[in-house]
């Protein structure tokens, strides 16, 4: 369950407006309004909440529980992915080889 505060939140840090939200969920910006005025907590278990909320995690945040290990509900970016490579790997794009230096050459 989810607070409509942290969908309002969820915006904020998306720089999005309600509408750029009902435009990227397909729910009104009414609905939107709605559950972002309400108090206490919304069950996560209808189609219109789900469509928020994989809209708002799809532009790169997440909802964090009320009895999460991170302390509350909120909301916050989700980490950027990472690449693992061994040390010994390297990476050089094409875009940046200079004079047909080999890879790994600098440039």
């Amino acid at each position: 369950m989810i607070l409509g505060s942290q969908i309002k939140a969820a915006r904020a840090l998306l720089d999005w407006q309600v509408a750029d939200l009902a435009n990227a969920s397909g729910v009104s910006v009414g609905a939107i309004e709605d559950l972002e005025n309400r108090k206490g907590t919304i069950a996560d278990d209808t189609a219109m909440l789900q469509d928020i909320i994989a809209s708002v995690e799809r532009g790169g945040v997440r909802f964090i529980i009320e009895h999460s290990s991170e302390g509350g509900p909120g909301v916050r970016f989700r980490p950027a992915e990472r690449v693992f490579t061994d040390e010994r790997d390297t990476v050089q794009y094409k875009e940046y080889l200079v004079n047909d230096a080999p890879p790994g050459a600098g440039g």
